[in-house]
């Protein structure tokens, strides 16, 4: 069970009991609404990403054989999460039908 799922189940056990309680869901939600209309303050560290090597194969001496990953804020990565299914729901009447993939419903086989 996810660490989220389970605060959520704290949660409403807490509040089944009339004890004080803190909704992890509903501050997130407000959070993430809050970030959409407003944008983020260019003193945090909320967009900042990590980025390492990862050796691949052959001579590790050789830069040519590492790529590249990127480790992001976890919140960071719940709001383009988020984004990304808002804009899958308009994605169809914004891009093109010549292109197929990473599109709802469409598909590269269509094409061929």
């Amino acid at each position: 069970m996810s660490s989220g799922k389970k605060l959520t189940n704290k949660h409403e056990e807490q509040m089944r009991m009339n004890k004080k309680s803190f909704d992890i869901a509903q501050t997130l939600t407000e959070l993430m609404q809050d970030i959409q209309i407003n944008g983020i303050d260019n003193h945090t560290n909320f967009m900042l990403g990590w980025m390492c090597p990862i050796y691949k194969k052959k001579d590790p001496t050789e830069i040519s054989n590492y790529r590249p990953i990127t480790l992001l804020n976890s919140d960071y990565k719940l709001l383009t999460k988020i984004l990304a299914l808002q804009l899958m729901e308009h994605a169809q009447s914004l891009v093109h039908e010549d292109q197929a993939s990473f599109i709802p419903k469409r598909s590269i086989f269509n094409h061929i």
